[in-house]
């Protein structure tokens, strides 16, 4: 690889490799297990790394596709109640991501609007001083 080419997605050992998506309504099942697999290393990487933008995303893609694979294999199957137990596993965790992000964007909008008015009374504060001090000086 020369020094301008950068290198392909899921090259690095650490990374996970993407299965083949060639023609999504033509996966079997197995293909869509490998899929759910893929993003759910994804999403786990991501929660680890506190990315959790991205890790929510692939929670909600892994959960998909595990709706997919119920649908196929329908629920009497025996690896259904397991891909059940998974499915909601992912989902809920992605919703207690979001739950963390909302709340992380209400505090940084509470420190903006608490830095702002803090500002403004430190402003006050200070200019009330030199008109005191002008006063007592006539």
């Amino acid at each position: 690889m020369s020094s301008g080419e950068s290198e392909p997605f899921g090259t690095h050992e650490d990374e996970p490799t993407a299965p083949e998506l060639n023609g999504a309504a033509d996966l079997t099942l197995h293909e869509l297990q490998s899929v759910a697999q893929y993003l759910a290393q994804l999403a786990v990487t991501f929660d680890t790394n506190n990315d959790l933008e991205a890790a929510v995303y692939y929670y909600r893609e892994t959960w998909d596709v595990l709706n997919k694979c119920l649908s196929i294999t329908g629920q009497s199957s025996p690896t259904a109640p397991d891909m059940e137990a998974k499915r909601l596993e992912y989902m809920t965790r992605a919703q207690t991501l979001m739950d963390r992000l909302m709340k992380n964007e209400s505090n940084r909008g509470n420190q903006s609007v608490n830095s702002g008015e803090t500002s403004q009374l430190l402003r006050a504060e200070c200019l009330l001083r030199e008109a005191l001090d002008e006063d007592q000086e006539g």
